[in-house]
């Protein structure tokens, strides 16, 4: 590629060398300004497929998240929370009923 870049310089040489090596810069500046603003599309490719992946979130893990939030709320200590959770991964439908509780009755 550089060979037939310098038979192209040959052709266009000028006399004034600077003229020249700011038809080099200006040259290689396109050649960033492209490999750049495929970085950034491939960049935002990947960022739409995370936020995708996020959005669909199973239903499930979004109840237990909610259900242990919600039993820090209520001052369990970390062990009550880490028995609490082992309850709800071995009867999801707790998990359901603790949310569905009034917050008087949940403690």
């Amino acid at each position: 590629m550089r060979k037939k870049d310098s038979n192209k310089l040959k052709n266009t040489l000028s006399s004034d060398p600077f003229m020249d090596v700011f038809a080099n810069v200006q040259g290689d500046l396109r050649d960033v300004t492209k490999h750049v603003g495929a970085m950034v599309a491939s960049m935002q490719r990947e960022a739409e497929i995370q936020e995708k992946a996020m959005a669909e979130e199973d239903p499930l893990q979004k109840i237990q998240n909610e259900a242990i939030l919600e039993c820090q709320k209520l001052g369990l200590t970390g062990t009550e929370v880490v028995n609490a959770s082992a309850a709800f991964i071995k009867v999801p439908a707790q998990m359901s009923m603790l949310l569905a509780l009034p917050e008087s009755l949940r403690r």
